[in-house]
């Protein structure tokens, strides 16, 4: 903004005025101009900010907003009748714009859905705690924790007939899963953030509960090779008696789903070995 006032932005002056109750008039310009300033550097989550930077925002917020309405009905439908993999697809690419927006948080939920839908229940809960760790929003929020209960009173009713048969697939999401003794458990968990936060990446480190008290905890990645090298720095870590109480490996997603339905990784431990 130029000081010279016969060039004056009074559409941003007038947003200054309304706050601070001053006379639109170029005496009060000096004044006017220190507390945008003020505003632009440290009220960017007012809407005081957003009027000043766009002071069409408001449309614009809403022209968005029944945009992402529009777009959540259609994945909605979509989920509704099994198309799961377009769901996770068109989140996947919505996000990239529209990240920021609150509402998205809603549309994000239906790629969980739509992921669990697809891989199975393990996969489901994984998505929907990941969801939780990271989501604001009152209503998705509630949804999710409405959907996690009844997944995780699915799984602990189900009964697996028979052994489970692993075989070799092609994933492109893998688990490090880890069963800990549970008297070293809270340091080896520890143990691992500390490892992820050394080579900055997030600290998601979930617990699941397998069958009756046992439960293991996962991280999961994109990037099996990285994963296994996670593995080993991990387990160079562990003394002698740390490592009787403890069993991790690497695992993909399909066969993470199958140890997790049939309630057994020790079947799992005898395919890989």
């Amino acid at each position: 903004m130029l000081i010279n006032t016969d060039k004056i932005n009074w559409t941003e002056k007038n947003i200054v005025n309304n706050i601070f109750n001053l006379k639109e008039d170029a005496e009060n310009y000096m004044a006017l101009k220190k507390y945008k300033n003020l505003i632009l550097s440290n009220y960017s989550d007012t809407d005081y900010y957003k009027l000043i930077i766009n002071p069409n925002y408001q449309v614009d917020e809403l022209q968005e907003l029944n945009l992402l309405k529009k777009i959540y009905n259609n994945l909605y439908e979509n989920l509704r009748v099994g198309n799961n993999k377009k769901v996770i697809r068109s989140v996947d690419s919505l996000s990239l714009k529209y990240i920021d927006n609150s509402f998205f948080e809603n549309i994000q939920l239906l790629k969980s859905i739509a992921t669990g839908k697809e891989a199975g229940n393990f996969s489901l809960q994984y998505q929907l705690k990941k969801f939780l760790k990271y989501s604001l929003e009152e209503p998705p929020v509630n949804y999710a924790k409405t959907l996690l209960n009844s997944a995780e009173e699915v799984h602990e009713k189900f009964i697996f007939s028979g052994l489970p048969v692993f075989t070799k697939n092609n994933d492109s999401v893998f688990y490090f899963f880890i069963y800990i003794d549970p008297q070293f458990k809270e340091n080896l968990v520890n143990r691992i953030i500390e490892i992820l936060r050394k080579i900055d990446l997030p600290e998601d480190v979930f617990e699941f509960k397998l069958k009756n008290d046992m439960t293991f905890n996962v991280i999961s990645l994109n990037n099996r090779e990285k994963l296994m090298l996670i593995e080993s720095e991990f387990n160079t870590s562990l003394t002698s008696e740390e490592s009787n109480g403890n069993t991790n490996f690497v695992v993909g997603e399909k066969n993470m789903n199958l140890i997790f339905k049939s309630k057994n990784f020790t079947e799992f431990l005898k395919f890989i070995n």
